[in-house]
């Protein structure tokens, strides 16, 4: 058989066609890690573009948080100045006003409630029933004052009407929290020599603070014995009227026996003064 004469051509063929596939494998190839290298080129942009405005943010913030902080400072300083003026001014002319000290007046009022004084009693019975800081308080920030001017009259012996007030400076405020039992105890020793506006505040103080409505009942009707009298509101503005609500509140709470017992015990009543 005779050699075939396209043999060497159809080799020839197919060497030329696997190189030219390894040839446009490689082109291929090429292609794609041009690609891929123009995608992470690409990708490494976009970072470092996000990193550099992550920065930029990072410094605008940091910026702005500098410069609040100095306007803070600055109005931090600014009102530490103008309060140490007007703390000067303030002391200045706290230093011309005439001191009254109401811890002495206090240690005062107490020594003579001790020594039986039933004004001095009801004063301290008063006092303790709402704490010091009802009677007196003072503001260290506003400079503002607040007092009852009724009984801190009464505790310090001083005129504190409108024009007396601007001359005084009080000093030495004892520290007194409200203390409902002592308040009791202060007011009974007052209420029992006859006081009537002690007889009147412990009524309602046993009422609404302590629960005891017999002994509120009680105390009640031997402060309106004398229904008209002037002294019972000086110190706590207790008033006809709000008594005789108070009496009628306690009555809805007794049973006819305990309301009974309680009109027995007040007609009993005698005041007896304390001997000094």
């Amino acid at each position: 058989m005779a050699p075939n004469p396209l043999k060497p051509l159809i080799k020839g063929m197919f060497v030329m066609l696997a190189v030219a596939a390894v040839v446009l494998f490689a082109y291929h190839a090429r292609l794609a890690l041009i690609a891929e290298q123009e995608r992470i080129a690409e990708s490494q942009k976009r970072a470092k573009e996000l990193n550099e405005g992550f920065r930029r943010k990072a410094v605008a913030e940091a910026t702005a948080a500098k410069l609040r902080r100095e306007q803070e400072a600055a109005r931090a300083k600014e009102t530490a100045e103008r309060r140490a003026k007007e703390d000067a001014s303030f002391a200045a002319a706290e230093a011309k006003k005439r001191p009254v000290d109401v811890g002495v007046a206090f240690g005062k009022a107490r020594r003579n409630a001790e020594a039986g004084d039933a004004d001095a009693q009801n004063l301290l019975g008063v006092i303790y029933h709402k704490g010091m800081d009802a009677v007196i308080h003072l503001n260290p920030d506003t400079h503002g004052m607040q007092i009852s001017p009724h009984v801190l009259s009464a505790l310090t012996g001083e005129d504190l009407s409108g024009r007396a007030i601007p001359s005084i400076r009080f000093v030495s405020i004892p520290v007194i929290p409200a203390n409902p039992q002592e308040a009791v105890r202060w007011l009974e020793r007052a209420a029992l020599q006859g006081h009537r506006e002690a007889q009147a505040t412990l009524a309602s103080l046993l009422f609404y603070d302590l629960r005891d409505q017999v002994a509120a009942y009680e105390w009640s009707l031997i402060a309106d014995v004398e229904p008209a009298d002037p002294t019972v509101g000086k110190l706590t503005g207790h008033s006809p009227a709000s008594r005789k609500l108070l009496r009628e509140r306690v009555l809805q709470k007794l049973t006819p026996d305990q309301k009974a017992d309680g009109e027995k015990k007040a007609q009993a009543f005698v005041p007896k003064k304390e001997k000094p």
